[in-house]
């Protein structure tokens, strides 16, 4: 299972590819209609109050879905009353439109999510105390809880270098996000992977950068995770996997399966694929050292066959498939 268990009201999925950039216009159409449509719930019903929120329009001069999603995500919080604790409460409200607005983050180039997050933490911060507090643990609970789908850390990373950058914030507060960035900044996308050692079942010794592959999927898993079984069943049975597995005497692709914890009794006891790496961390180095961010089993990273890292904790194994179908028909 993943980390923690929370009752998550995160809601919609991510889109990714250019085919998709049509739904990203449905997507700006539901959150003016989905604003307007909670607006009207809390002026008709006397009871609840009246705080509303409808993000700004998008001015004619922007015609193109890039230049649309770029107006968006900077100015999407620019009609938004951080001052009104009532709206700032209103999860109905404020977190519908957080998780709308994480979802045209995730189709953003990198210089916009900054320059959006920046003006939303900001508005945060100038209005009070709870507003930013608020806003703080949406970023955290969206962003980069392992049980959020909408998880991403290159969302998170620019929330974590406001924290730690704002002069409003003491030096204690910057502690943990301090932390959390340092072990954010390994393993990037684009990036080197950090080398480690393992063993496997029959005793072998090795190490990720003698696994010799087109591509390495690095399966961090525990013998006691549900989750771990249901994905190791899954990419087992998957025939793109199976064929790269196969493909030569050297693997388009191999599967390094890394048990990173110290009790061994329970490993020893599981199977995997013959053609996978089944095999243990000695030491705990991996934990102890934090080489990789472990903070949910399973987490699983796309390498090539540098050991660069293409992609970092996955939502789902799925995305590693279709990345490698891709590639297929490339």
């Amino acid at each position: 299972m993943k980390a923690k268990n929370k009752n998550s009201q995160i809601k919609g999925s991510v889109m990714k590819s250019t085919k998709q950039m049509m739904a990203l216009l449905l997507l700006l159409a539901f959150i003016e209609v989905g604003c307007h449509s909670s607006s009207k719930k809390a002026e008709t019903d006397s009871s609840k109050p009246s705080a509303t929120f409808t993000p700004p329009e998008i001015p004619p001069m922007f015609t193109s879905p890039e230049n649309k999603l770029r107006f968006l995500v900077k100015n999407y919080w620019s009609t938004y009353n951080f001052a009104d604790t009532t709206l700032v409460k209103n999860l109905d409200i404020t977190e519908s439109a957080f998780a709308n607005y994480t979802q045209l983050l995730w189709q953003a180039d990198s210089a916009t999510i900054e320059k959006g997050i920046t003006a939303m933490l900001d508005g945060a911060m100038k209005a009070s105390k709870t507003s930013f507090d608020s806003f703080n643990k949406l970023c955290e609970k969206y962003f980069y809880d392992p049980n959020s789908p909408m998880r991403k850390e290159e969302l998170y990373i620019p929330v974590l270098k406001y924290l730690i950058s704002s002069p409003q914030i003491d030096s204690i507060n910057k502690v943990r996000p301090n932390h959390l960035l340092q072990v954010a900044l390994k393993n990037r996308p684009g990036s080197l992977a950090a080398d480690f050692s393992f063993v496997q079942a029959n005793g072998k010794r090795g190490n990720l950068y003698g696994v010799k592959a087109d591509y390495t999927i690095l399966f961090f898993n525990n013998p006691g995770c549900h989750t771990c079984h249901a994905i190791k069943e899954e990419m087992g049975q998957s025939e793109l996997i199976n064929s790269l597995l196969h493909a030569s005497s050297t693997p388009r692709v191999q599967i390094l399966a890394v048990y990173p914890d110290e009790d061994l009794k329970e490993w020893k006891k599981e199977t995997y694929p013959a053609n996978w790496i089944n095999s243990y961390n000695p030491g705990t180095v991996i934990q102890d050292k934090q080489l990789y961010d472990l903070k949910a089993i399973p987490t699983l990273y796309l390498l090539d066959k540098k050991k660069q890292v293409i992609l970092k904790d996955v939502i789902s194994w799925r995305e590693i498939e279709n990345f490698l179908q891709q590639k297929q028909k490339g």
